[in-house]
């Protein structure tokens, strides 16, 4: 199916883009302010963070882009690193131990919640946990996960009272947060990085509202930010890649993908016992032992290119 805005934005915008001598794409990176997005990686000019993965003409231009001959752009992936995080502040056991055993989280979730065990789900049991996990590191009310998985606000309600009743260690958490946030305005991240909420005690409901979802998602967002970074410049350390194997060298200005996601151009050869995705680990291992042991590290390696054209 045809679709004008990514014809617009990226198939007819992309050859445009190229550099003239070298024919790269190289899109201006910056840090967003904490009032944006929670001092993440922003990319524009164009804008590489937005490409769909989900449908089959985003998969076919995210296909178009190549490495420099004799290397390889590497996709390294913290694997659910804002669930973990949670696990880490909340101490809860249920969630740390599912982390622990290697559980799939959003299976155990349904588990908890609906009384299903894992071989009896369905893919809308594991739909609807996943809109509840993410939807607690997001302060979700009942009307927010009704909205999003189209059911009433009562069975929301529901849902996410069952949620708390076996997750209580993620409920004493969340209040603790917002009762410290309260007392002191501001939230923090693991790494002391500070955001203002003064409208947390707003007499007004929805500047109050907001704040609050901003008390509970900051420290969880925002430390994963401050992680992504921290791996970001141990990894560019480890790989000991100098700007004689590569014509553009990847750190400080690394491709973002996603939150938890970044998109490495390595020689191969610099992947002989120096392994993208143990560092990352490590790096997970040094700036948190989440449930004691390092979060994993999912690693894709980008397959052969096609033209652009092709995408047409």
């Amino acid at each position: 199916m045809f679709n004008a805005a990514l014809d617009a934005k990226y198939l007819k915008a992309l050859p445009c883009a190229l550099h003239r001598v070298v024919s790269q794409v190289d899109p201006g990176i910056a840090a967003a302010v904490w009032s944006d997005k929670l001092s993440m990686a922003t990319i524009a000019n164009p804008n590489l963070q937005n490409i769909p993965v989900r449908s089959e003409l985003g998969r076919q231009i995210r296909a178009a882009f190549a490495a420099d001959p004799g290397h390889t752009l590497l996709s390294a992936d913290y694997s659910q690193i804002e669930l973990r995080i949670l696990a880490h502040f909340s101490e809860d056991p249920v969630l740390v131990e599912a982390f622990r055993n290697g559980e799939d989280i959003h299976a155990r979730t349904a588990q908890e919640v609906f009384g299903v065990g894992p071989m009896a789900q369905t893919a809308e049991h594991r739909r609807a946990a996943k809109a509840i996990n993410f939807g607690i590191i997001y302060g979700q009310t009942p009307f927010g996960l009704a909205a999003a998985l189209g059911i009433d606000q009562k069975e929301a309600a529901q849902f996410i009272n069952a949620y708390f009743a076996r997750y209580r260690g993620v409920k004493a958490y969340l209040d603790r947060s917002l009762a410290e946030a309260r007392k002191a305005g501001v939230t923090r991240t693991m790494f002391g990085r500070v955001r203002p909420v003064p409208e947390i005690t707003s007499p007004q409901p929805n500047l109050r509202s907001f704040a609050e979802r901003t008390a509970l998602n900051t420290p969880l967002q925002g430390t994963a930010a401050d992680l992504i970074k921290l791996a970001m410049v141990s990894l560019s350390r480890r790989l000991s890649l100098s700007l004689s194997e590569c014509r553009r060298c990847p750190f400080p200005r690394p491709p973002p993908c996603h939150r938890s996601e970044r998109l490495i151009h390595q020689g191969k050869h610099s992947g002989q016992g120096c392994r993208g995705d143990r560092h990352l680990t490590g790096t997970g291992r040094s700036c948190g032992h989440y449930q004691r042991k390092p979060s994993p590290v999912e690693t894709r390696s980008a397959k052969e290119p096609i033209a652009i054209g092709e995408c047409l």
